[in-house]
């Protein structure tokens, strides 16, 4: 063996306890013990009693007022689209990203509609266990359609008021379930039937805002929904969108940005957000009278990208056989029992067949058409629902107040809503109501919320010592093949940057 190949492959021999040394510390570090309610780094599960653990988190504080406004169907990318469309900016959500924190993509929860991800959002619960599963239900046993919080219908489903009680005294203004949700805790101006402009919307954010800051309110939650109205008529990504709707939002949110900065007597918080995105409709149908016919079911909700389906007993069969044909290429089809673990979705209000159209499809029906609740299009250019693992789908979240870091953007693994929840509780000074399902699903580092607790606490100091030990060995190793074997770095890549936090600790706030 020639002297260079032989000192090479001694020195990769001489490498190879420090790289197994390595890759334990690696792997002892990112693998979750058995029983850790999250997968990933130790420092989201040492975050996650940050966050659950009361003694963490200050309770003689006065909790931070937060305003919530949720912009229906404001899809991740449409600043993104507007900025190629014209060559500029936004100033009013510029100010919210140079000035706070902005998550990139968040992925609502299935399906991408309206009422279970605002549920979600709000509850910190998957469609599961808050049992709004669709926005339109169906009660086969009783045969009606079924409203939200009818606990004699949804069972064994959890107090889903007692849960947005935690977010103290809360106002809504213009949910379409808003009566579903007063208590003693919680009130609400209803939804009105005309769209919302973005004059009524100024007017009532000024008035959310009065309620914070006269203390009526320790949390006030606005509703939006007119880009959910012009997306559908004329597309996500239209010109009326883009170049009409969208600049007039933005003014209004350069406004609020203006009051929040110069508020002198409360520091509110302001978190903007969406329930779901929306997609391009490709022009193309799929037609539900040559898959199965009236007499054949008792009960068909068409939402344009799922339909709901409750055949009779005698013809269930025959219609998932036809539903199973492998010709069909345009949707999916689902049962109870095939239900994706990761939609948190199933139940006794689940239909006994779902159909699920692919991206930019949709259903239509001579004897059952669109059934989209707040519009009555016959025709879509936009729609939503789909899986919500396509993008199209997914929504940004902006994050703006005293203790939010500018300029602090997360581009990291995907999260959904339920993150956008533990978010909120945080700046709420709240205890997040964490389940068990959150931690299956948002295996990200919530050291994104900072409340300003030492590393030692928690009894994570050795995982923080391993980590050091393991980073310092991982330099040494790459500083020796850079130096030793440069022609060898090719297959090398940098482990991924862990993000920035977004919440400063109160000591920094000046």
């Amino acid at each position: 063996m020639p002297p260079r190949q032989h000192f090479q492959s001694r020195f990769w021999i001489g490498l190879t306890p420090l790289f197994l040394v390595s890759f334990h510390c690696v792997v002892c570090v990112e693998l979750r013990p058995p029983d850790a309610d999250y997968r990933g780094f130790p420092e989201l599960l040492f975050a996650n009693q940050l966050l659950s653990n009361p003694p963490s988190m200050p309770t003689d504080r006065k909790k931070s007022p937060l305003l919530l406004l949720l912009l229906d169907s404001f899809r991740w990318d449409l600043l993104d689209h507007f900025a190629k469309r014209t060559n500029r900016t936004l100033r009013g959500f510029d100010r919210l990203i140079t000035g706070g924190g902005y998550m990139k993509q968040i992925r609502p929860v299935f399906p991408a509609e309206c009422h279970p991800n605002i549920m979600s959002l709000l509850t910190g619960l998957y469609p599961a266990e808050h049992g709004m599963l669709f926005t339109k239900m169906y009660d086969e046993r009783r045969n009606r359609s079924v409203g939200f919080m009818e606990q004699d219908v949804h069972g064994p489903t959890p107090d889903v008021k007692s849960k947005l009680a935690k977010h103290g005294r809360m106002h809504v203004y213009h949910l379409p379930f808003c009566d579903s949700l007063a208590s003693e805790w919680t009130s609400c101006e209803p939804h009105e039937q005309s769209q919302l402009t973005p004059a009524k919307l100024e007017e009532t954010l000024g008035r959310a805002l009065e309620r914070l800051r006269s203390g009526q309110s320790d949390v006030t939650v606005v509703y939006y929904d007119k880009l959910d109205y012009v997306g559908h008529e004329h597309g996500p990504l239209s010109d009326q969108l883009l170049l009409s709707h969208l600049p007039a939002l933005d003014h209004v949110i350069d406004r609020l940005v203006d009051q929040l900065t110069e508020e002198a007597e409360i520091r509110p918080y302001l978190v903007v957000t969406a329930d779901h995105g929306m997609t391009e409709v490709l022009g193309s149908t799929e037609s539900l009278d040559r898959l199965f016919s009236g007499h054949q079911v008792k009960k068909v909700i068409n939402r344009g990208s799922t339909v709901s389906i409750w055949p009779r007993p005698e013809e269930h069969e025959k219609i998932l056989l036809r539903l199973s044909s492998p010709r069909i290429k345009r949707f999916s089809m689902y049962v109870n029992e095939s239900i994706p673990a990761e939609w948190h979705s199933g139940g006794t209000l689940f239909p006994p067949i779902l159909l699920v159209a692919k991206p930019g499809f949709v259903f239509n029906s001579e004897f059952w058409p669109l059934d989209l609740s707040h519009t009555n299009l016959s025709s879509l250019k936009g729609a939503h629902g789909y899986d919500t693992t396509h993008p199209d789908m997914h929504v940004p979240l902006f994050l703006f107040g005293p203790r939010i870091k500018p300029s602090s953007l997360y581009r990291g693994v995907s999260v959904d809503q339920l993150y956008s929840h533990q978010l909120i509780a945080a700046l709420s000074t709240l205890r997040p109501a964490l389940q068990s399902s959150e931690a299956s699903s948002n295996s990200v580092p919530l050291h994104l919320v900072d409340s300003g607790a030492s590393i030692f606490q928690n009894g994570l100091f050795i995982a923080t010592l391993a980590t050091i030990i393991c980073l310092l060995c991982l330099v040494v190793l790459l500083f020796s093949i850079t130096f030793l074997c440069r022609s060898a770095l090719h297959f090398c890549s940098p482990l991924l940057d862990v993000e920035e936090k977004l919440i400063q600790p109160e000591g920094n706030l000046a």
